[in-house]
């Protein structure tokens, strides 16, 4: 949400100098986390929430594409080593789910690229996923 209020006097507009075109708040909530900014939350609506729906940006192909590289990009930052870590497991988590989605659309040379990928950086768990790829190369040579 946009219903976000900040003092001038505590934080530096740089900080919302960012290139992100998706999770944009998100990465700004990490953002401030990392530098040790006090957050507050007023428990009062100051906005109307609008339901979700098929047209919403995070129904997009992009948007969905997009997550594993915020992921990393939020994995940069300065947070504290058990934050990373539930970071690194969501990347993790994400590459695998990409490499199902491009599996599911007959992009068989990336997702074998996204699994190696996974599995290269510590995603070990996904290993057994690797079967699928297999017997989908057996289903085009057939």
């Amino acid at each position: 949400s946009c219903a976000q209020l900040f003092r001038s006097s505590s934080i530096n507009p740089e900080i919302f100098k960012i290139d992100l075109k998706y999770f944009e708040w998100t990465y700004i909530f990490f953002l401030l986390i990392s530098h040790n900014i006090n957050i507050y939350y007023i428990s009062a609506l100051g906005y109307k929430k609008y339901e979700d729906n098929q047209d919403s940006v995070s129904k997009s192909s992009e948007y969905f594409l997009a997550y594993p590289d915020f992921l990393l990009k939020l994995h940069d930052l300065d947070l504290s080593p058990s934050v990373k870590k539930i970071v690194r497991k969501k990347y993790l988590t994400a590459l695998n789910v990409l490499a199902n989605h491009e599996l599911s659309f007959g992009l068989l040379r990336q997702a074998w690229g996204t699994h190696f990928k996974c599995v290269a950086r510590g995603g070990w768990e996904f290993l057994p996923f690797t079967r699928h790829l297999v017997m989908a190369l057996f289903r085009n040579e057939v």
